[in-house]
């Protein structure tokens, strides 16, 4: 029997019965919360909300193209990530060939360096043309290095694991035909590739997919060992980190509610600043054997720089199921002492301030 789910919020939840690693079944609180900003940068939540991400999705073609937004459909995660997908904007508008983009969370910054489109040239390739100028440029992997080698047939023979739908790597074009340059336009702050450059750092703010290292390295070993003893459970060596999809220098250890937040060259008007929503969203789970209270916590944040938007996925895992019993209600948001002594005594409760059944 599914517990009723009350949402006291404006913001969107999603309930899951998952599964961990030993095959104990655990329930997921998740919400997400997306916010607009005025023009003071301060949030405010918006009237139409974004549902939570139940399943990765791509900004393309499944398989072929880097993630927007990454499942959430998980356990805890140990980390927060922190995730922009903006689109670089050069100042004033005028074209340039080279520009740098950056954002600064509290005392946290990151920089990455952006250059236009770049041919190799000479008969042996051995040279490089000179950038060619732009005013926009979208920050997604797919301009980023890396990139996978097809055979004749269009079939994958090798690919680059911390970035398969890149450019440059041996030569690989990348997955978006749009793109038209040979080497990659995104970079770590001052660095360019150079013709004879066999490797270069994968750059970007956007989410890992799940099979790109460095998450791959946490997914633990799908051996024969384990398709004989283990399946259909997850391996004994599943890393809780392979739920992180922030890039490793975006994985925080803990949040920065109400810090101020720095985009610069990431939006048109090339600078934007606002206040990181911080929502506190309580949880009061009613089970058989009485009432308890959570705090959700935020593990994951995701910055739409060209909508001016910001969504928080905040959650809370109920484990020890067997141990709750019956989980009757779940209440999402604060709930008035008297409800909840109410519920306590196993009373009714007929104040209007009793939470309303969520859709």
């Amino acid at each position: 029997m599914s517990p009723a789910i009350f949402n006291t919020t404006p913001f969107v939840q999603q309930c899951m019965l998952l599964m961990d690693r030993d095959g104990q079944l655990f329930f997921c609180i998740l919400v997400c919360a997306t916010y607009g900003f005025d023009e003071a940068g301060e949030p405010f939540p918006l009237p139409a909300q974004l549902p939570p991400p139940l399943g990765d999705e791509p900004d393309g073609a499944p398989g072929r193209s880097s993630l927007l937004r990454a499942s959430a459909a998980c356990a805890a995660k140990p980390a927060v990530d922190f995730i922009v997908n903006a689109t670089a904007h050069a100042p004033h508008g005028e074209a340039v060939t080279e520009m740098a983009v950056g954002m600064r969370v509290g005392g946290w910054r990151k920089v990455l360096s952006v250059t236009g489109d770049r041919q190799r040239i000479g008969l042996t390739g051995t040279r490089v043309s000179s950038p060619q100028p732009f005013t926009t440029m979208p920050l997604r992997y797919e301009r980023a290095f890396g990139g996978s080698v097809r055979d004749d047939a269009g079939a994958v023979s090798a690919c680059h694991l911390e970035n398969p739908v890149g450019v440059g790597w041996r030569g690989a074009r990348s997955s978006d035909p749009t793109v038209a340059s040979d080497l990659p336009n995104i970079g770590p702050f001052g660095q360019q590739m150079g013709a004879a450059d066999t490797a270069f750092p994968v750059a970007g703010f956007g989410a890992i997919a799940p099979n790109w290292t460095p998450r791959l390295n946490y997914a633990g070993t799908y051996d024969k060992a384990w398709s004989e003893s283990r399946w259909p459970l997850p391996p004994v060596d599943l890393d809780s980190r392979f739920a992180q999809c922030a890039p490793l220098d975006q994985q925080w250890p803990h949040a920065m509610p109400d810090a101020e937040v720095q985009l610069a060259n990431l939006t048109p008007d090339g600078f934007w600043a606002f206040r990181m929503p911080a929502p506190d969203i309580g949880a009061t789970v009613l089970h058989s054997t009485g009432v308890a209270q959570h705090r959700l916590r935020v593990d994951t944040m995701y910055v739409d720089a060209e909508a001016r938007t910001v969504s928080v996925l905040a959650r809370h895992c109920l484990t020890g199921l067997r141990r709750l019993g019956l989980v009757r209600e779940i209440v999402i948001g604060d709930v008035s002492p008297g409800w909840l002594r109410a519920q306590r005594r196993a009373k009714r409760y007929v104040g209007r301030d009793a939470p309303a059944l969520a859709e």
